[in-house]
C-alpha cells in the first residue's frame, strides 16, 4: 500500500500482511513492528466510517479494552486509521481452548461490560433511526445483499425481512452503549481472557438487545463450528451470567432482522 507523506517516515512497512477476516470492508493491513517497534493495524478507505471509527475508539480509550489510536487522517480522498494490534487470537479460535461453560460465561461478562459504560457524552452515532434510515435506503435502491443472509432468511427479499422485523418492533427501549457487532472475530482472546474489542464502527446507544440477539446467534454458530449444539442450558447460563431473567423474543427477532439488513 502507498502511505500518505505524513506517515511514511513514521511507519516501517517491512513486514505487512493482509488479514483474512475480522475487521470490515476497508482495506486492512497488519504490520509487524510498524510503529515504535509495536505491531499495528492500518485501515484505509474512501468511506468516512474510518474517521468515525477513530473517533469512537478515542472516546472508548479509558472505558473498555480497545486498540490505542496512533494516527487518523484524511489524505487525497482516503481516510487512514493507524492503531495498536491487540495481542491474542480472534474469539472463535480462543474459545476452542476453553470449556463451553468458560466460553459462555466469559462472553456474557464481556458484553455486560459494554452495557455498563456511562454513555451520556457519547457522540450521536448509530442510533436505531440511523440504522432504519440506512435499511430503507438500501431496500429502495435494491442494495440489500441478500446473498449474505443467514439460513433463517434464505430466499427472502430485503423487503420481506424488513416487514417481518417491523411486526416485532419493540414496545420499549432499554438503552445502553452497544458494541453493535459482538461476533467472535471482533474480540481478541489470550490465556482465556479478552484483550480487547475491534471493529467498533457500529458502536452506539441502543437497546441492549441489539448486542444480546447477535450474541445468542453467534454462540449458536460457534458451537456448530465446533461440531457441538448450543443447548437451552447454554442459553440459560448466558442469560443468568449477563443478568436477564426472561428473554424478550420479539426484541431478539427484531434485532436479528436488523442485523441481516445492515450487514454486507
Amino acid at each position: 500500500m502507498q502511505l500518505p507523506n505524513e506517515l511514511k517516515n513514521k511507519i516501517d512497512m517491512s513486514e505487512v500482511t493482509r488479514p483474512q477476516m475480522g475487521y470490515s470492508d476497508a482495506e486492512v493491513y497488519e504490520v509487524k513492528h510498524g510503529y515504535l517497534s509495536k505491531d499495528i493495524v492500518i485501515k484505509c478507505s474512501a468511506s468516512s466510517d474510518i474517521e468515525k471509527e477513530a473517533q469512537i475508539l478515542l472516546w472508548l480509550q479509558d472505558k473498555i479494552k480497545v486498540p490505542q489510536v496512533y494516527f487518523h487522517l484524511f489524505d487525497h480522498g482516503i481516510y487512514y486509521l493507524v492503531m495498536e494490534m491487540l495481542p491474542g487470537m480472534m474469539g472463535q479460535y480462543g474459545f476452542k481452548q476453553m470449556s463451553r461453560e468458560e466460553m459462555v460465561i466469559l462472553y456474557a461478562k464481556e458484553i455486560k461490560k459494554w452495557h455498563q459504560i456511562d454513555y451520556h457524552d457519547f457522540p450521536s452515532y448509530n442510533t436505531l433511526e440511523d440504522k432504519l434510515k440506512h435499511v430503507r435506503h438500501n431496500i429502495k435502491h435494491n442494495l440489500v445483499k441478500t446473498q449474505y443472509f443467514e439460513r433463517e432468511f434464505k430466499g427472502m427479499s430485503g423487503q420481506e425481512v424488513y416487514d417481518l422485523m417491523m411486526t416485532h418492533y419493540p414496545k420499549d427501549f432499554d438503552l445502553v452503549l452497544c458494541h453493535g457487532d459482538v461476533c467472535m472475530p471482533n474480540f481478541m482472546i489470550e490465556d482465556k481472557k479478552v484483550t480487547g474489542w475491534i471493529d467498533v464502527v457500529g458502536c452506539g446507544v441502543n437497546d441492549r438487545y441489539l448486542d444480546i440477539a447477535i450474541a445468542l446467534r453467534t454462540l449458536r454458530f460457534n458451537f456448530e463450528w465446533l461440531h457441538e449444539t448450543f443447548t437451552s442450558s447454554d442459553m440459560e447460563l448466558f442469560l443468568k451470567t449477563y443478568g436477564i431473567e426472561t428473554l424478550d423474543m420479539d426484541k431478539v427477532l427484531f434485532y436479528i432482522c436488523l442485523d441481516e439488513l445492515t450487514n454486507g
